[in-house]
C-alpha cells in the first residue's frame, strides 16, 4: 500500500499580509490525497493577523512549522524556507493560491517517472475578475515527461509554470542560486529561465493549481520597478551559447511586447520607456514597432487583452 505521506517533499509558503487567504492555502495542502513531509510557512514581517492564524494551525497539525523573520521580500522568504527544509524536494505555494486535492499525487507521479529531472511543474487555472482562465500550455494534452527545450516551450505558453506550481530538487535549487533577493519584479521568471537553461524540467500537463488574481500587485510593480528577468538576461546574453541566446531573445521579445501592452493600457509611460530601451538591444525591428505603437490608442490594446482573455476562459 502506498504511503499517504511523501517523506521527501517539503511545501514552502511565503507569507506577508495575507491573513484572509493563507489559511485556505495551508488547508489545501492538508487536504491533499498524499501529504508532504512538512509545511514551512515563512512570515516575512506581516503586519496583520496571518502569523497568528498559522500559530493556531501549527498547534493542531504537526506538519506545519512557522518561521518568522524581518521583511526580506518574497524571494528572501522562499529562500529561507528552502534553507530550513530537509527533504530532497521542495514545492512552493503562494499564500493567496491553493492546490487541488491531487496536486502532490501528480507531482509524485511525475517525480517517480522522471527522477533524473531537476525541477517539475504542473499547469494551473486562474480565478480572476474576468472569469476562470486556463493559461495556454504549448504541450499535448496529458503530456507527462521532460521538455527538450524549456525556454521555447515556456515562451509559447506561460501557463506551464508558476511559483505556486513548481517543485525543485532541493540541491538543484541551490545550484541555481534560488530566487534573487532584493528584486521586486520578475524574480520568478528569472529563476524559471535560469533553471530551464541549466537543468531539465519535467511537466505533467494536468492542471491541479488555482491562482487567485486581482492584478493589483502586478500593476503596482510595473509602475515602480524594472522587470529583473529582462534586465538580467539582456545584460548576460553573451554568457550563453548561440543556440540559447536565440531562445532567450525570442522569449524576451514576446515577453516585453506583453508587458509593454499592459503598460500602455495602464498609461505607464515610464515602464514603456524602460522596455523600449531593452528591446532596442535585442530586436531593433520590434523597437521600431513599439515606437510607432505609441500612436495607437490604449483602448485598442485593451480590446486585444479582452480577446486574449476570452480565448483562455475555462470551458
Amino acid at each position: 500500500m502506498q504511503s499517504l505521506i511523501h517523506d521527501d517533499l517539503t511545501v514552502i509558503i511565503p507569507l506577508y499580509n495575507k491573513y484572509k487567504t493563507v489559511e485556505r492555502a495551508v488547508l489545501s495542502v492538508l487536504n491533499q490525497t498524499r501529504l508532504p513531509n512538512s509545511i514551512i510557512v515563512v512570515d516575512d514581517g506581516s503586519e496583520d493577523g496571518g502569523p497568528g492564524r498559522i500559530r493556531q494551525l501549527e498547534s493542531e497539525y504537526p506538519l506545519i512549522k512557522l518561521i518568522e523573520q524581518e521583511n526580506r521580500g518574497v524571494s528572501g522568504a522562499r529562500n529561507r524556507g528552502a534553507m530550513e527544509s530537509e527533504t530532497e524536494y521542495i514545492a512552493f505555494l503562494d499564500a493567496d493560491d491553493e492546490w487541488l486535492p491531487g496536486h502532490i499525487s501528480n507531482l509524485w507521479k511525475l517525480i517517480s517517472e522522471n527522477d533524473d529531472a531537476d525541477f517539475y511543474t504542473v499547469p494551473y487555472f486562474i480565478d480572476s475578475a474576468d472569469g476562470d482562465l486556463k493559461p495556454h500550455v504549448d504541450l499535448p494534452e496529458e503530456f507527462s515527461g521532460p521538455i527538450s527545450n524549456f525556454v521555447k516551450t515556456y515562451s509559447n505558453g506561460y501557463g506551464i509554470i508558476h511559483s505556486s506550481s513548481v517543485c525543485f530538487r532541493r540541491s538543484f535549487f541551490f545550484e541555481t542560486g534560488g530566487f534573487p533577493e532584493g528584486v521586486k519584479s520578475g524574480e520568478d521568471i528569472y529563476l524559471w529561465l535560469k533553471a530551464g537553461l541549466e537543468g531539465v524540467c519535467a511537466v505533467f500537463n494536468q492542471r491541479s493549481v488555482v491562482l487567485h488574481k486581482d492584478d493589483i500587485g502586478s500593476i503596482e510593480r510595473r509602475q515602480k520597478y524594472e522587470p529583473y528577468h529582462v534586465s538580467y538576461f539582456v545584460e548576460h546574453l553573451q554568457d550563453y551559447a548561440a543556440v540559447d541566446r536565440k531562445e532567450i531573445k525570442n522569449f524576451l521579445t514576446k515577453n516585453i511586447l506583453l508587458q509593454w501592452g499592459a503598460a500602455k493600457i495602464e498609461k505607464n509611460r515610464w515602464q514603456r520607456a524602460i522596455l523600449r530601451q531593452y528591446v532596442y538591444r535585442i530586436n531593433k525591428l520590434q523597437w521600431v514597432v513599439l515606437l510607432f505603437s505609441e500612436l495607437i490608442p490604449a483602448f485598442l490594446f485593451e480590446w486585444i487583452r479582452k480577446r486574449r482573455i476570452q480565448s483562455r476562459l475555462k470551458k
